[in-house]
Order: structure tokens, then sequence, then C-alpha cells
């Protein structure tokens, strides 16, 4: 049985900073296949994929993942249902596969997932729509709770044979043990880390004075900026 709660993008708080420097970065970047945000817990990984996917006009899909989906069944089931969600009638035949006495083999489900997903995607390369070029975003949000090394192949695969017009966006606590040197080389990966993710003594004003209402000095803002690391839960802590 699967939660589909897991299934929703977090709603966002009304207060929430838009850090525009950042959604310009992940929108520069979706020419490639994989759109990786590695930081530290607190970094403010998942209310910036969140608002980055309600930002844009195209269809996405949202996963939020935990320890308990460490089976491929189980992963793959969830990523179907996912799919399914935002396109109707995605990946029935996988479904349908998993539905039997017993899991089908990794790479039989990898090549019925990702011919499932070039049928449908190719149809939106023919139509020559110009609102769906940049494609259509799978998010994994807490990919650091998946630590079956089958499902890493899985996605790596996955990843590899993407049709153009998907990408998979993976939100983590740590580099996933993915070949990233390899999708890099190939100028396939986008990725943000905690350096990225800190904010500046600017967005560290705005933050504060937009959640506590309060407006503070240049000089005690870059103090509380620096003192915090520019880590977004810390300075929520301060306001």
């Amino acid at each position: 049985m699967l939660i589909h709660t897991k299934l929703h993008r977090p709603q966002l708080r009304t207060d929430a900073l838009r850090r525009q420097r950042l959604l310009d970065r992940l929108n520069s970047g979706l020419d490639r296949k994989l759109i990786l945000i590695s930081a530290q817990a607190g970094a403010g990984k998942t209310t910036l994929l969140a608002q980055w996917l309600a930002d844009r006009p195209h269809p996405s899909a949202w996963l939020s993942l935990d320890e308990h989906d460490n089976e491929l069944s189980v992963f793959v089931s969830y990523l179907c249902v996912a799919l399914q969600g935002a396109m109707s009638n995605l990946c029935n035949q996988t479904l349908q596969s998993l539905r039997g006495p017993a899991t089908p083999p990794p790479r039989f489900l990898l090549a019925s997932l990702i011919n499932e997903l070039n049928e449908r995607f190719s149809d939106h390369n023919g139509a020559n729509d110009r609102d769906d070029e940049a494609g259509f975003i799978l998010a994994l949000d807490d990919y650091h709770a998946v630590d079956n090394p089958t499902i890493h192949q899985f996605v790596a695969d996955l990843i590899a044979y993407l049709p153009p017009n998907l990408h998979l966006a993976l939100a983590s606590r740590s580099d996933p043990p993915l070949p990233l040197a390899m999708f890099r080389a190939k100028n396939e990966l986008t990725e943000l880390r905690t350096a990225d993710l800190r904010f500046t003594p600017e967005e560290a004003s705005v933050l504060l004075q937009t959640t506590a209402g309060c407006t503070l000095d240049e000089r005690t803002i870059e103090l509380l900026a620096n003192k915090t690391e520019g880590w977004a839960v810390g300075l929520h802590l301060v306001a």
C-alpha cells in the first residue's frame, strides 16, 4: 500500500523568501538530465525545489522518500504513481508488471519504464510545442533516505536513458552514490550545494524583515549571517 501524501509537493510558507539567484541557476540547467541539490539539513533544499516547480508552467511530479522506500518494487511503484499523478495513463504496463507474484528483474523494470516514458515524451516532441521544450521534471526529495545499491543503480540507469524532454531533480543531505563525475563530464548535471544555499546578508535582511517584522542595521545583519553561516533554519530561529 502506497502513502499518497508522499506524492504531494510541500505547501510553501506564505513568508517563504523567493531566492531568485538560485531559481535562475536551476532554470539555466534545464538542458541537462540531472538536477542535484545536495546540502545539509535545514539548508532550504525542499523549499527551493518546491518553489521552483511551483513557478514553472510545465508539468512535474513529486515524491518524498523515506527509509521505507528501499525495496525496488516499492520505489518503482512510487515513481510510476507520481508520474501518473501528473500525466494520466503513464507507466500502466510497468505498474502492472509489479502486481505479479514476483518482482521482475531490475533491467526489465528499467526497460519497461523507459519505453513508456519515451513513447509519451516522443509524442510531445513530435507536437513541436515550444511551451514543452524544457520538459517534465520528476522531483525526488530526501534521496539520502535511500541506501539500497540496487535502487541507486536503477536511478543511474534511468538518468542515462531518460528521453530528452524529461529531467530528474534530486534533493539530498549528501551526494548520492551515482556516477556524478560522469554526468559532469557529459554536461548532464546541474548542482547546487550548501555554499550555494547559504543566505547572503541581503537575503538574510529580507528574511528577518519578512518573518520577524524587524529592520536591523547592516552591521547586525552581516554579523547574524556570519554567525549562522547563512543557514536557513538558523536564521529562522533568530527571527
